[in-house]
């Protein structure tokens, strides 16, 4: 019951994260610093009783207080957005189509290097560019098509 409620409060503060970030969150407030495969199964029998739950394979599922509140798109909210500086590979799925769109609008010649400044990467790996570029190749594709 506890838990339960713990997981819903952290849903209405910070609506679209993923199962991996909740899991952190419960496992940093009980001062852990990880998680385990068996704790994220856990959490996830819990929110599938109540939570909107988007899945993207390949990602952590993305997670909602309500299936209602379930969305395609989170426009981006900043790397500090829950007052800790998240890494792009945190990010929901939906909040990195975010993230592209918001970089698309502020430089439409040069988005990725918007994204990496939006991440305060200083470090420019080619696997990293290459997820960036998917994401503003997948935002393309949804407003093309």
């Amino acid at each position: 019951m506890k838990l339960t409620t713990l997981i819903k409060e952290l849903l209405a503060e910070r609506p679209g994260i993923t199962l991996h970030s909740l899991a952190l969150e419960i496992a940093n407030l009980h001062g852990l610093a990880r998680t385990s495969k068996k704790q994220i199964t856990y959490l996830r029998q819990i929110v599938e009783g109540f939570a909107g739950i988007n899945e993207k394979p390949g990602y952590s599922p993305t997670l909602w207080l309500e299936p209602k509140d379930r969305v395609d798109l989170i426009e981006w909210r900043g790397v500090d957005a829950f007052g800790y500086e998240r890494k792009w590979n945190e990010l929901a799925y939906e909040e990195a189509l975010g993230l592209a769109k918001f970089a698309i609008a502020q430089n439409p010649h040069s988005p990725v290097d918007v994204m990496c400044d939006e991440l305060k990467l200083k470090r420019r790996h080619e696997t990293t560019i290459s997820q960036f570029n998917q994401w503003i190749d997948e935002l393309n594709k949804r407003v093309d098509g």
